[in-house]
């Protein structure tokens, strides 16, 4: 099943103790969206996702005009620290907005960074190591933001690690006019 929980049910305590108002839940309006569904989309908790995040991820699909392949969304703070991210990253966010969208090449790295600009995310990050683009819209974290998240070893030992030869380029002199 698909569920929101509606925003309406907030209610300060100072006007109703906690004990008398409950969490209402509302579904998910997927009739809306072109490409995303609970049924082709398992890596999306449905009972969690932002319905304004999914109808712009939607629009992003659109624009980009390539499949997207989510990756990840919402995790447990616990499960968010294990894979590396921080127990208060926008994964964990409920409702969650946080995507992770996989590429394979700099074309769809680009597609997918362009579709999501032209939906309204103004929070991206680009994992090219892990080849997938982060997109989020929190409310709690800075924004707008543009990251590339590299390896602790940097570029060069990533590179040679993976067993590439890595020489330092020698620049060409350059003809410089003598005034």
């Amino acid at each position: 099943m698909e569920y929101l929980r509606d925003p309406s049910c907030v209610t300060p305590t100072t006007l109703c103790p906690p004990s008398l108002f409950k969490e209402t839940i509302m579904p998910i309006n997927t009739s809306s969206l072109k490409f995303f569904h609970p049924d082709t989309d398992p890596k999306i908790d449905w009972s969690k996702v932002d319905q304004n995040a999914i109808e712009m991820l939607d629009v992003a699909r659109e624009h980009a005009a390539i499949p997207f392949r989510i990756t990840s969304h919402y995790r447990t703070p616990e499960h968010s620290l294990t894979v590396g991210g921080s127990n208060t990253d926008a994964h964990t966010e409920d409702p969650c907005s946080a995507f992770d969208i996989a590429f394979t090449n700099t074309l769809e790295l680009h597609s997918i960074i362009s579709g999501l600009m032209v939906a309204g995310f103004e929070r991206i990050g680009i994992n090219i190591f892990n080849h997938h683009v982060h997109a989020d819209n929190s409310e709690k974290l800075p924004t707008p933001r543009i990251w590339v998240e590299t390896p602790e070893k940097g570029v060069v030992g990533f590179l040679r690690e993976k067993g590439y030869v890595v020489e330092k380029a020698q620049r060409p002199p350059r003809n410089i006019p003598q005034t």
